[in-house]
């Protein structure tokens, strides 16, 4: 999430968007000139003091993954940032019917077994697709060269997998 605020409002606090539920919170909120990014028991603050007094508006770039939460503020040249390791939660299932009732989330039904079948081979063979588009053989197997020959290749134990950027 992106958004450009006036560095006033920045010491005037508030809640820029709250989801709470009995065992799931996820909001983000600005306190004492402080943002403040929260799941669960994960809390991230990112302090605005520090940036230039001559600021009038400042960015705000705020991203959240399964494991981790980010904040950052400031310009382009001058900013602070903030970022703080998280347990992976799924969202309640209260909430995505709350989501599903604003139709906010696709409510995806299927006219037979055999067709929710069919989409699901269309989602794993697009895996597939996406393997040959990047060209990310070798990572998953073991190629033996003969000079500039392929002499043999081999699939990698699963152990033997390493993360490619």
């Amino acid at each position: 999430m992106f958004f450009t605020i006036r560095r006033s409002d920045l010491d005037q606090g508030g809640v820029m968007f709250q989801v709470v539920d009995d065992r799931f919170v996820f909001a983000l909120s600005i306190h004492n000139s402080a943002l403040v990014l929260q799941r669960n028991e994960a809390v991230s603050v990112l302090t605005t003091d520090k940036l230039p007094s001559g600021l009038e508006r400042v960015r705000v770039t705020v991203l959240w993954k399964h494991d981790e939460l980010y904040m950052r503020c400031g310009t382009a040249e001058t900013y602070r940032e903030a970022s703080v390791p998280t347990e992976p939660a799924a969202p309640p299932p209260s909430l995505v019917r709350w989501a599903r009732q604003e139709n906010l989330l696709p409510v995806i039904e299927y006219s037979s077994e055999e067709k929710f079948r069919q989409r699901v081979y269309a989602c794993l063979s697009s895996i597939q697709d996406k393997v040959n588009e990047a060209g990310a053989f070798n990572p998953f197997w073991d190629v033996k060269y003969a000079g500039q020959a392929i002499e043999s290749r081999t699939p990698k134990r699963e152990m033997d997998i390493h993360p490619t950027d």
